[in-house]
């Protein structure tokens, strides 16, 4: 699924799934953290501005970072593809 075009739903649920902290979960439906807006979540946003936990912060990142990975090789799999 692209993560670009989740909406403040599907982010708490990814979220609820990698924390199981309801709270955390509370502070994006605050927040209204989409899926474009997840992508640009830095850590200090997490720890600092939303008040989550480091334990869960820095797991969130980990799997923001992955997705990211996936997302630009997927990307630079097309490009190539498109080329020939």
């Amino acid at each position: 699924q692209d993560i670009l075009a989740w909406g403040v739903d599907d982010v708490c649920k990814f979220i609820l799934s990698l924390t199981g902290v309801p709270e955390v979960v509370a502070e994006f439906r605050e927040h209204s953290i989409d899926g474009q807006s997840l992508i640009l979540l830095q850590e200090e946003h997490l720890l600092n501005r939303m008040g989550i936990k480091l334990g869960p912060a820095l797991k969130i990142k980990a799997h923001i970072r992955k997705i990211l990975e996936k997302l630009q090789s997927s990307q630079e799999n097309n490009d190539s593809t498109e080329s020939t």
